[in-house]
């Protein structure tokens, strides 16, 4: 059997994700801790805008990461469909970043219940919320993608049509091809 080497867009998927969780930590904890200080005089107006001014640049910084870690998946999704019938691909690093990503929007979504909607939405963490959500439903479909290749089908006689039913499955790769692609 030929076992497909993933390693490499695998290593640079964690990268990403540890970027990405290093900057929602950053944003999180500081959102929080900006929005429940109240600051009264004027030097401390300034420490806090030049405090909000940094939150804004790293949650920026993890939205991109978040848009990249979501491409690189779909990217993953395309090259695992495209498969040969006899490649075997070990879906636990997949499932592994699926459940970091899954731990990440549990902190967004704490973050913004904190914070309060309106707020996140001006500061950007519901955007940040949204794309590490995208980058997660990537990576469970690569992780599908990938149990497919460990879990072969069997052959069964039936009295289905062979030429419609390679009809069906040639179409639900092209959907599956123009979805991802």
């Amino acid at each position: 059997m030929n076992t497909v080497n993933l390693k490499s867009s695998i290593g640079f998927a964690i990268s990403m994700f540890g970027a990405l969780s290093s900057g929602v930590g950053v944003a999180s904890t500081e959102v929080v801790h900006y929005s429940v200080h109240q600051v009264p005089s004027a030097q401390k107006q300034e420490s806090r805008r030049a405090e909000r001014a940094y939150i804004l640049s790293e949650i920026v910084r993890a939205n991109r990461r978040a848009r990249h870690l979501a491409q690189i998946f779909q990217n993953e999704c395309v090259r695992l469909s495209q498969m040969p019938d006899d490649a075997v691909v070990d879906p636990e690093a997949y499932q592994g970043l699926v459940d970091a990503l899954r731990a990440q929007e549990t902190m967004l979504r704490r973050t913004i219940a904190i914070v309060g909607r309106d707020e996140a939405t001006e500061m950007g963490i519901m955007d940040l919320h949204r794309n590490t959500a995208k980058a997660r439903s990537a990576a469970s479909s690569a992780t599908l993608l990938a149990k497919q290749t460990t879990n072969k089908p069997q052959v069964v006689e039936g009295a289905a049509n062979g030429e419609a039913m390679k009809a069906l499955a040639d179409r639900f790769e092209t959907e599956l091809t123009k979805r991802f692609s």
